[in-house]
């Protein structure tokens, strides 16, 4: 079985000695593409060309994109050898073509997580030549959300309400992470999704343990929908707490603005290697979403794997907050989350209920050695 995980900004997940910008559906990638590795499957992953040409790493096959250069690469090429080397090399990468790659490779199944123009391209690919497409949702807007239209799906994913349903209609399997994103489908679409929890490691690093640094802990890029602003709000009105802000730069003018308003309260972080997030929940007592819209966060599982209670204005994923008690969903009212925190904070039994319910919900239901299994099955069951 030869599986392709296409995956653009997933080098720092294998390389963790960069910084790189990289989100969950990254994080997920790595721990399907190790666990199917060590399942004996022959898996490549395409990421964004960093300068470095096709290796192995982690019984893995990175190959760098042939039309799609990431920071490393002109990074390697800003110096005055660099762009000696360059003038008289060129581009080192031996295809041209994504489509010439993706021959080479000759996977038996393409995986994507997330809707976007290369996943409709992919599709197109795999119709053509016959290999089979699964697509895996990362967030609930993937599809347009509850009114998908033209002007909603081309904000979002750059792609149009019939690009998504051929899209979809191409795929063998649809993965989805919660049964909202399957009534989503069923209701819009008339497809139906298979269940597959976001997977975590559940070991845990025993170097990371230590004191507790920052009273809440608030992670994600410089994009509207995950709404920072919230965050400085809420770390405006507890000024006796400390903050953690990591706050990935994508858009410089919403970036600026949102760090010129940073209390002193909140401590900074611009980037940090993969290996290197766990230290922070570790570090941290409560985790803070203040998204309205998710599919399956990361974050949410990095956090029940430290037993972080979580604060949410928008996102329950699988009732994790209010079903299974991991946390509080709050709603959209800054003064709420306050008023939540501060009572976390304070009252050490509902503290530790949280905790213990958050820890206990990623341990039941997202251990990554039951989902690598379950993914192998998966695909034994297309080749069949």
């Amino acid at each position: 079985m030869k599986l392709l995980i296409f995956s653009l900004d997933s080098y720092s997940i294998f390389h963790t000695d960069t910084k790189f910008i990289f989100g969950g559906a990254e994080v997920e990638t790595g721990y399907h593409a190790r666990g199917l590795a060590n399942l004996g499957v022959d898996v490549s992953v395409i990421t964004k060309d960093q300068g470095v040409p096709m290796h192995l790493i982690d019984g893995v096959k990175l190959y760098p994109h042939p039309q799609i250069k990431g920071v490393g690469y002109w990074e390697n090429r800003k110096s005055f050898a660099g762009k000696i080397a360059y003038r008289i090399f060129g581009d080192r990468n031996p295809f041209k073509k994504i489509e010439d790659l993706l021959l080479h490779i000759n996977p038996d199944v393409i995986y994507v997580m997330g809707m976007s123009p290369e996943a409709f391209q992919l599709a197109k690919f795999c119709e053509k030549t016959g290999k089979h497409f699964v697509f895996r949702m990362a967030h609930d807007m993937d599809i347009g959300g509850e009114n998908p239209s033209d002007a909603v799906l081309k904000k979002w994913v750059k792609l149009s309400l019939n690009e998504i349903r051929e899209t979809l209609l191409l795929a063998k399997v649809i993965l989805i992470q919660t049964p909202y994103q399957a009534k989503l489908l069923r209701e819009n679409y008339k497809c139906e999704g298979e269940m597959m929890f976001p997977p975590i490691s559940l070991a845990t690093n025993s170097e990371f343990n230590g004191q507790k640094k920052y009273d809440a802990l608030w992670i994600g890029r410089s994009n509207t929908f995950k709404r920072p602003e919230e965050y400085v709000k809420l770390a405006k009105l507890l000024p006796e707490f400390k903050f953690c802000m990591v706050f990935n730069k994508l858009d410089d003018n919403n970036w600026n603005e949102v760090v010129s308003s940073l209390p002193s309260n909140v401590e900074l972080v611009e980037s940090v290697p993969a290996n290197e997030m766990e230290k922070l929940f570790c570090a941290s007592k409560v985790f803070i979403s203040t998204s309205l819209q998710e599919g399956f966060p990361n974050t949410f599982l990095q956090a029940g794997k430290n037993s972080l209670p979580i604060l949410s204005m928008g996102s329950d994923p699988n009732g994790m907050l209010t079903k299974y008690e991991g946390g509080i969903l709050v709603g959209d009212k800054s003064k709420s989350l306050a008023e939540a925190l501060e009572m976390l904070l304070k009252n050490k039994s509902e503290y530790e209920k949280y905790a213990v319910g958050s820890k206990k919900f990623v341990s039941t239901f997202h251990d990554a050695r039951a989902i690598s299994n379950q993914f192998l099955k998966i695909l034994n069951n297309l080749s069949s």
